[in-house]
């Protein structure tokens, strides 16, 4: 198996965590025993592998936390809440409807925004409408961003 393949089997483990899931530091551990056989590799396959295994320790650190999701929620709502322009409407997955709908009613700036259930959206993910454009938020696209900024910096 190459250390390609090893990245994208980790990855996809990540991404679905079992019962029985292996402990994150097991998981470290691992990766860094492999680490220590790419001696010969050069800087750029390094480079790439630590990136990944940044991904990886996010994906582990965001999906081991229960209340993640209503703490984006709740930042994305109190941005929303004190931005310049006011939001038109906010759509959420209906798992988070009624949180959503309870952050919204203890804030008196929320008046007459539109809530509503967008099932395309992610458990935790919303999006906010305003009158000349929509923000999305979207940890997978916020990773992929981080790890495109991570691969720039290490190729200066």
């Amino acid at each position: 198996m190459n250390e390609a393949e090893i990245v994208a089997a980790e990855k996809a483990a990540a991404a679905n965590p079992q019962p029985d899931e292996i402990p994150p530091i097991e998981i470290l551990n691992k990766i860094a025993s492999r680490v220590d056989q790419l001696g010969s590799k050069t800087n750029e396959e390094v480079a790439a592998l630590a990136i990944s295994l940044a991904r990886i320790i996010v994906e582990q650190l965001i999906g081991s936390s229960a209340e993640m999701p209503e703490q984006r929620l709740t930042q994305i709502l109190q941005e929303t809440m004190a931005a310049p322009q006011p939001a038109v409407g906010v759509y959420v997955n209906s798992s988070n409807l009624d949180f959503v709908s309870r952050q919204l009613e203890e804030n008196s700036s929320s008046s007459g925004l539109k809530l509503a259930v967008d099932n395309s959206i992610a458990v935790g993910e919303c999006r906010v409408e305003y009158e000349s454009y929509d923000l999305i938020s979207n940890i997978e696209n916020q990773l992929d961003e981080i790890e495109s900024h991570l691969a720039e910096i290490i190729d200066e």
